[in-house]
């Protein structure tokens, strides 16, 4: 089972982000310290699943609603999004996912839609 991921310019492999049921491979935890350190920053309201090559992590028992206009973020999936930014994708200009909203680049609204986790500034 291989996470779906991709490479940054300096072929370090990258994720989308966290959800509630998040797969994440090993090759892709490596610059966070691997599975090991990934899971000592999770508490008791996170199951894991170690498979071949990897982790499945499930945030919480049951799936969080959030509004990121109110700042209302899903805290399960806040603290892994938390520990899992520092291998995040972010993509260059004139690459996208999403298409944007009235006066937002294709590429600005796949990068918000990556960190709707975050705190907001």
């Amino acid at each position: 089972m291989v996470s779906n991921h991709i490479l940054s310019p300096e072929g370090i492999p990258q994720i989308k982000g966290a959800n509630w049921i998040t797969a994440i491979g090993d090759k892709c935890l490596e610059p966070i310290g691997g599975q090991s350190a990934l899971l000592a920053g999770l508490d008791e309201n996170f199951t894991r699943e170690a498979y071949e090559g990897g982790v499945l992590i499930q945030a919480g028992q049951m799936p969080q609603l959030g509004d990121r206009n109110t700042q209302h973020l899903p805290r399960y999936y806040k603290q892994l999004s938390d520990l899992l930014k520092p291998i995040r994708m972010q993509f260059p200009e004139g690459h996208s996912l999403l298409a944007g909203n009235e006066g937002e680049s294709n590429t600005e609204a796949t990068n918000n839609w990556l960190a709707r986790f975050d705190d907001s500034d």
